[in-house]
């Protein structure tokens, strides 16, 4: 709002409100905001100014500034003096997003040779961005706030409250002033950063300042969180940064102001560019020849497996010689028993038939469940990761059970879902991170909610296995206590959220109620928080890309293939029974990992990037290296347990369909689909997508067909097609905008 007598502030307008900058009394620019909602007389929805920076020792002020534009942009520019000595340029831009209330703001700030940058006596004395939202000296009003705000902050945290790296944004409901607010910032443009000691310095969310006795400022925003602060270097630091408020009449869950802020942040996650439109099928066959090598299998006790890496390509876990585990035999096989039934190999049948013989090895008769590692001991108590079990023993092996009809494997599979069941129970469907094997019961106080969502998922895959309708109940029993835990809680590992939503939409097939739809939707909007929205500043500048990826685990900072492509093979399942709230964002990661996963094959890395690659060039490496301190790209070896999904980016983007258009993505959406688990089904499903405004069309090409068939398509061909036309011609199809659209091959007849 404007003071009496004060010169009118330059303006921002955004959808609901308008951005307000203006010098304080002491020429420093600021900016605020208010509502702009119809006729009304406008509100201040952040009421108190704030610095363009703050915390730092340096003030962006009129003294020599110039401004350009207004109303839709804004431009000002300016040069002012360092506390430190020297001087600094300065340029800050604000521009409206294309849709939606965010305001884009661009940062930049070059300092003189002399100029030394020293935080100022302040506790987070860092150069900061905060976004003052409320001041007030009230005791009533400070109650208000702190008991009736809703607050969600990212990067996601572990169990224990370690931060990690990936999405950047702060949500705050200020029930004072009945808005909500939120803040993002972009750290793919975050020299900021990069140049000095990395993210993890750093954090956002909710900024509290109380002088001895002056009145409480509440805000959020980018602030350093661990000391003591160094000053910056001579030389230019950038950030680009988002805000956007509205009013809202009441206190939103968490869920609904999570909603919030992953539709609000959907138009700034722009897709990546293609390296060369890679192929997936050509890695996959790559991919099937690497997981035959030597260097990929290990023989212990009478038994060949797959190793967890490629021998020698592990500086972190060495090679081992003497044991092999369930989650790289069930990664490789799953995956592998699909493609055989589009591209027969009788070498990659005999070697998957091994793997099948090897499953029911990890059979513990003792205890009753299916472990990890193989040989064990019987007798012997072993401490369980949670979530390899629940994904490995229930979901997968389940889904080998579904495909392939062994019985002795099914038998493990439902008495695998027993011990889980009695592990459930124990701990109230809330589980922990490690569990007893002998006594399916929590080890320590550390939790893994979300490891409910494969445990729900397994469940429903033991329901098809043998029609019990207990596992249902307690799908829905897990589903419940997850989702009624805080949205904090929920991170560990990034698919445990993806294989929740679809245990959810499957619940809405089997049982129906709305309720389901909308936990699916919450669900996949907290997996995203775990997704890298932008670029990283390390591996844009060293020549590969990490957008599109997800945090391989909540703290371990950098993405690794296995979860990045786990995290979305629930998506193609669950896309095929309804569009999903979020699906504008959820098709930009698909194109995303589409282009940028390529990069963790040493191939497609620039020269030298990666040079122990050896025999097996098409065995994905774990770790890309980022800008915080997460190990040398392929430190962490190649893992041979993420080498099936590069067999599933075939099946999803290029097994059935493909787009001769780059910029169109065709996603598969029949696999792993529990309602047909008979591969290739005979009728097609696939989502198309292109990520512009103009109109597009595309001619897609089928592979795959019953040559003989005559198949129905909608929408696309005004008559029937041969199954042969549509291999050698394709069909064309247009989209318009960025609305998906679903295609349908249906055989007549």
């Amino acid at each position: 709002m404007t003071r009496p007598g004060a010169p009118a502030p330059l303006f921002v307008d955004a959808d609901g409100w308008r951005l307000l900058v203006a010098p304080d009394a002491g020429g420093n620019w600021t900016l605020s905001g208010e509502s702009r909602d119809g006729p009304e007389e406008p509100r201040a929805l952040l009421a108190v100014r704030s610095p363009l920076v703050s915390g730092a020792g340096l003030r962006l002020t009129t003294r020599a500034s110039r401004v350009t534009g207004a109303g839709g942009s804004l431009r000002i520019q300016g040069q002012d003096e360092v506390d430190g000595g020297g001087g600094c340029r300065w340029e800050v831009a604000f521009a409206p997003v294309d849709s939606g209330p965010l305001v884009r703001v661009d940062l930049a700030l070059a300092f003189d040779a002399e100029a030394e940058l020293v935080p100022d006596r302040d506790p987070q004395g860092d150069p900061a961005v905060i976004v003052w939202v409320m001041e007030t000296d009230r005791l009533d009003v400070r109650q208000t706030f702190d008991w009736h705000k809703t607050l969600l902050r990212f990067p996601t945290r572990n169990g224990q409250g370690v931060r990690g790296n990936d999405l950047a944004a702060v949500y705050l409901y200020d029930p004072v002033a009945r808005a909500q607010t939120v803040v993002h910032f972009d750290l793919s443009r975050a020299a900021w950063f990069a140049d000095l000691r990395g993210f993890t310095r750093y954090d956002t969310g909710l900024v509290v300042r109380q002088t001895q006795q002056g009145p409480v400022r509440y805000g959020v925003g980018l602030y350093g969180a661990q000391g003591p602060a160094a000053p910056f270097r001579p030389g230019e630091l950038r950030l680009t940064w988002y805000v956007g408020t509205q009013g809202r009449a009441a206190s939103p869950t968490a869920w609904e102001a999570l909603e919030v802020l992953v539709d609000w942040l959907a138009p700034v996650f722009a897709p990546a560019v293609p390296i060369a439109d890679p192929s997936w099928k050509d890695i996959a066959a790559g991919t099937v020849e690497d997981v035959m090598r030597p260097e990929t299998t290990v023989r212990v006790a009478g038994l060949t497996g797959q190793r967890a890496y490629v021998a020698g390509s592990s500086r972190v876990w060495g090679t081992v010689e003497d044991s092999f585990e369930l989650m790289t035999q069930v990664d490789v096989a799953l995956p592998a028993l699909l493609y055989l039934r589009l591209h027969p190999d009788p070498r990659l049948a005999a070697h998957v038939d091994t793997l099948l013989d090897s499953l029911t090895r990890f059979w513990r008769r003792d205890f009753g469940y299916l472990t990890n590692t193989f040989p064990w001991t019987p007798g012997a108590d072993e401490r369980i990761d949670t979530w390899y079990l629940l994904e490995n023993a229930l979901i997968k092996c389940g889904w080998i059970a579904l495909l392939t009809g062994r019985r002795d494997l099914e038998s493990a599979v439902i008495a695998s879902l027993r011990w889980a069941r009695e592990l459930a129970h124990q701990c109230n469907h809330l589980f922990p991170l490690f569990c007893q094997g002998k006594t399916a019961s929590p080890v320590a106080q550390s939790l893994n909610v979300s490891a409910g969502g494969l445990y729900a998922y397994g469940a429903i895959v033991g329901y098809r296995l043998d029609g019990g309708r207990d596992l249902l109940a307690e799908a829905a029993s897990a589903l419940t206590a997850m989702h009624s835990a805080p949205v904090e809680l929920l991170h560990h590992e990034p698919q445990q959220l993806g294989f929740a939503a679809l245990a959810a939409m499957e619940l809405s097939r089997l049982e129906p109620d709305p309720r389901w739809r909308r936990m699916a939707d919450d669900f996949l909007r907290a997996q995203l928080a775990m997704a890298y929205w932008h670029e990283d500043v390390l591996a844009g500048a060293a020549g590969y890309r990490v957008q599109g990826g997800f945090q391989a685990c909540a703290s371990i900072l950098y993405p690794a293939m296995k979860e990045n492509v786990e995290s979305i093979v629930p998506w193609v399942a669950l896309m095929r029974m309804g569009e999903p709230a979020p699906v504008a964002v959820m098709l930009r990661v698909l194109a995303a990992q589409r282009a940028n996963n390529a990069y963790f094959y040493p191939r497609f890395l620039p020269a030298g990037t990666f040079t122990d690659g050896g025999g097996c060039p098409s065995i994905p490496l774990e770790n890309l290296a980022m800008a915080e301190p997460s190990g040398a790209v392929g430190e962490v070896g190649q893992e041979v347990y993420g080498a099936g999904e590069g067999l599933f980016m075939h099946l999803i983007f290029d097994a059935l369909a493909r787009s001769e258009h780059p910029g169109v993505l065709v996603a598969s959406l029949d696999v792993l689909d529990l309602e047909r688990p008979i591969y290739p089904p005979s009728a097609r499903s696939f989502l198309l997508a292109q990520f512009g405004a103009e109109r597009v069309t595309a001619r897609i090409r089928f592979f795959a067909l019953d040559p003989r068939t005559t198949y129905r398509i909608a929408p696309g061909a005004a008559s029937p097609r041969s199954g042969a036309a549509l291999m050698e011609e394709g069909v064309d199809v247009e989209l318009s905008g960025e609305r998906p659209v679903r295609l349908e091959l249906t055989p007549e007849s």
